[in-house]
């Protein structure tokens, strides 16, 4: 595996934005803010190319920057879950929190669902369908490096009391990531890094 991988933490909630580098062709999961923060890195870069934005999920604070960085590179494919895409469209209740962000951004989302595969230079993303924390929160395996959003953090998981959590889902994906090698390093969306094995022995994969 020949990649590179940057964090930039953005937002008032600290979100982990990460860039990924195979050679010059650029991934970015998770633009949750402060698109000026994530483009200046990348310039220093000296023309990346930017291929794809990949979206655990909706929440505004994993997607708050992607319509100026989508605007920056427009070439970039943009994944997302149609799940998500459906539930942040459909749903009635209104909250400041959610409802000022995703209906904002006008960009066009390719929907992508559980085992689909999304080519990055000379690797790939696989993707997890991982529903808990939103209908269709997914995580993204690319060798033996897992993005998992918010569903898997270190020493926690998501929570599941916003609309469109489902505790019942949570359980189902923390034990289908369970069986992960035990070696897989988890790139969560916040806080620091972790292991497949570290959140088994400290019974949050149990």
């Amino acid at each position: 595996m020949d990649i590179e991988i940057k964090k930039v933490v953005v937002g008032i909630l600290k979100t982990n934005c990460y860039i990924i580098f195979n050679k010059k062709t650029v991934t970015i999961i998770d633009p949750g803010d402060e698109a000026e923060k994530i483009i200046n890195y990348l310039e220093k870069k000296k023309n990346p190319d930017v291929q794809n934005i990949l979206l655990t999920h909706a929440h505004p604070d994993h997607i708050g920057a992607l319509e100026e960085l989508s605007k920056k590179y427009p070439q970039a494919r943009i994944y997302l879950s149609q799940k998500d895409i459906d539930f942040e469209k459909n749903r009635t209740e209104k909250s400041v929190y959610f409802s000022m962000v995703f209906p904002k951004v006008k960009v066009k989302f390719l929907p992508i669902s559980d085992k689909e595969i999304i080519p990055f230079g000379n690797d790939e993303f696989r993707v997890i369908e991982t529903p808990g924390h939103t209908p269709g929160s997914l995580c993204y395996l690319i060798a033996n490096s897992l993005f998992s959003g918010d569903t898997l953090f270190y020493r926690s998981y998501g929570i599941t009391d916003f609309p469109g959590g489902d505790d019942l889902a949570m359980k189902a994906s923390l034990k289908k990531l369970s069986k992960l090698p035990d070696e897989t390093i988890v790139y969560p969306g916040h806080l620091q890094k972790t292991t497949i094995a570290e959140e088994k022995e400290f019974g949050y994969l149990s």
